[in-house]
């Protein structure tokens, strides 16, 4: 098992970061993808199962229109038609007859299991709007800036698309039509967040329900980022990155005042904000270090939750430079290599691999400790353990090498109370540990079993259920185990130091435990005791 170490670097060079902006008096620029009048810009996301809904689902994103469509039917965002793989999948988007000089409907579709949703839409020129398409389990509702539109009784079925997801258009041998206009802040959740009317958040959050969320900030480059856990990033196919300036309507900052003193006032209440944020980031730092127990980390974000907010919006203002710097310097090494003689070029590399190696450290850092914040109470629900896990392993075993051998034993019927998103990142963190311990070859055992017992003092029956994932990679010194749930405690120099410290958290929101036996070059066994369940009762 690997674990990631904990320095203070990643801390300083936020910091200095944080402070070269404050100094600069340099605002992170909001930025969004406009898309031509011509059929060559969209973006492709590779294909994911992840994008295959089996249930409650939601889509979501701003945009705005420039002129005329490039075809009658534009997906905004969608996973049907782009190459005619499987005739299935769905789709947001907006409708135009070729007579009309703008879109007249907007649509929401999933292919197969219910007519495509149209709504009457007069749109005003390069205004933005915020379009939905939600499932609740049985029915869709399509949503314009918040207003429902149309909805409909409807039965999603499991599905297989195998198409790429596309933003903002389609180039393929099928469909060949773009968006004349800009995108941004695109959401899609598992989950159906809108039943009814409500007010269109400009800054889309991220939480355990977040399948894939782009914010479109990079500013520049062909990839945009997936705030998300699971990494569906986007290949840009000729869009244009645009700087949004202060005196359009737009997501994010939507409206802002004209008269330079309020333009003032907001820039400094926003470096303020940054510069508490940045202080309450290492004192936050040092009270985990001192924090005696997962319980007492727990109560102190509730004591302190409304800094949790800053510190999101914080961390996201840091990333999105960070990420341009990121970008700059890899073309910056692309171009010096093709002109500078080779003992010049691996001078420079040394520096270069250097200064990204300590972004990424950063960049890492701030998304696991905004996971960590964002981490809410488990909503339980009787779990068959068995199904859960091959549920599981269905998804992950892409992530697995032919090099290793993953061997699993599951007894059946055996019942938890789970919640199974957290638990999902539980087992992911986990198993990556374990993939990294071993080096990409050898053994990782899966496995889950049951116990029962007869107290003697009240001949009750104390049921557990356990799940261990064993593997035979290089194990861990009795020191590092000792102290291996300690935050910014690790053993791998690219890692955060926060994975363990948050698995125990929430294992221990599960009032369960977590145990870890390990021995140098002989491997690691990580042991999950659960509360066993029968019959909706617990036997513990």
């Amino acid at each position: 098992m690997v674990i990631q170490t904990g320095t203070s670097r990643a801390g300083k060079l936020f910091l200095v970061v944080l402070s070269l902006l404050i100094g600069s008096g340099i605002q992170a620029a909001s930025y969004c993808l406009e898309f031509g009048d011509s059929c060559d810009a969209f973006v492709t996301v590779h294909y994911s199962q992840d994008f295959d809904f089996h249930g409650p689902f939601t889509v979501e994103c701003w945009f705005t229109v420039a002129g005329h469509l490039k075809g009658d039917h534009v997906a905004l965002v969608s996973t049907f038609g782009a190459d005619q793989k499987s005739g299935i999948g769905w789709q947001i988007g907006l409708f135009q007859p070729e007579s009309e000089a703008l879109p007249t409907k907007a649509i929401g579709a999933y292919f197969d299991d219910f007519p495509a949703l149209y709504a009457p839409f007069d749109p005003v020129k390069n205004h933005w709007y915020h379009l939905a398409l939600t499932y609740n389990g049985s029915m869709v509702r399509l949503f314009l800036d918040g207003e429902m539109i149309q909805e409909l009784d409807a039965v999603i079925r499991p599905h297989q698309s195998n198409e790429a997801l596309t933003l903002g258009g389609q180039c393929a041998a099928f469909r060949n039509r773009n968006l004349n206009g800009r995108l941004d802040e695109v959401r899609i959740s598992s989950i159906c967040r809108y039943t009814e009317d409500f007010i269109p958040k400009d800054f889309h959050d991220l939480n355990n329900n977040t399948v894939a969320l782009w914010h479109f900030d990079e500013g520049r480059g062909d990839t945009v980022y997936d705030e998300g856990p699971h990494g569906h990033h986007g290949i840009i196919h000729r869009a244009q990155w645009i700087k949004l300036s202060g005196d359009e309507l737009r997501p994010f900052q939507h409206i802002q005042s004209s008269l330079l003193a309020q333009r003032n006032f907001l820039l400094v209440g926003i470096l303020i904000t940054l510069a508490l944020a940045g202080i309450w980031f290492v004192v936050f730092r040092k009270r985990l270090h001192a924090s005696a127990s997962a319980t007492e980390n727990q109560n102190h974000l509730k004591q302190t939750s409304s800094w949790v907010f800053l510190a999101q919006r914080m961390t996201h203002q840091i990333k999105t430079p960070l990420s341009t710097i990121l970008m700059s310097l890899e073309r910056i090494q692309q171009i010096y290599q093709k002109k500078l003689p080779p003992e010049d070029c691996q001078k420079a590399d040394a520096y270069v691999e250097g200064a990204t190696t300590e972004i990424k450290r950063l960049i890492d850092s701030s998304r696991a400790f905004m996971q960590f914040l964002k981490i809410e109470a488990p909503a339980f629900e009787l779990t068959d353990l068995s199904s859960f896990l091959d549920q599981f392993l269905q998804k992950y075993k892409m992530r697995i090498s032919p090099e290793v051998s993953l061997e699993t034993d599951f007894q059946l019927d055996l019942h938890v109370n789970l919640d199974t998103t957290l638990m999902n990142m539980v087992l992911e963190n986990l198993l990556d540990n374990a993939l990294k311990a071993i080096d990409g070859k050898g053994i990782i055992r899966l496995s889950a079993y049951g116990s029962e017992e007869v107290s003697p003092s009240d001949q009750q029956i104390n049921g557990k259920a356990f799940i261990e994932i064993e593997d035979t990679g290089r194990g861990m010194s009795a020191e590092l185990v000792a102290k291996v749930f300690q935050p910014y405690t690790s053993n791998q120099a690219e890692g955060t130091g926060l994975g363990l410290f948050i698995v125990r958290r929430i294992v221990e929101d599960h009032q369960a435990r977590i145990r870890i036996i390990s021995r140098e070059g002989l491997g690691t066994k990580v042991i999950l005791e659960l509360n066993r369940m029968a019959q909706g009762k617990c036997l513990g």
